[in-house]
C-alpha cells in the first residue's frame, strides 16, 4: 500500500524517494517506486 501512496503522488516520489534512500530495505521498494513513477 505504501508504494500505492507514492505512485499516486508524482512530486511526492522525489521526497520519498531521498527518505528511502536512507534505509537498506528500500532499496526494493526504491526500484519498485521508479516502476511507478513511469507509468
Amino acid at each position: 500500500m505504501f508504494i500505492l501512496i507514492i505512485c499516486t503522488h508524482d512530486g511526492d516520489v522525489d521526497y520519498t524517494k531521498r527518505q528511502l534512500a536512507n534505509s537498506q530495505i528500500n532499496r526494493t521498494i526504491h526500484k519498485r517506486i521508479y516502476t511507478c513513477s513511469r507509468l
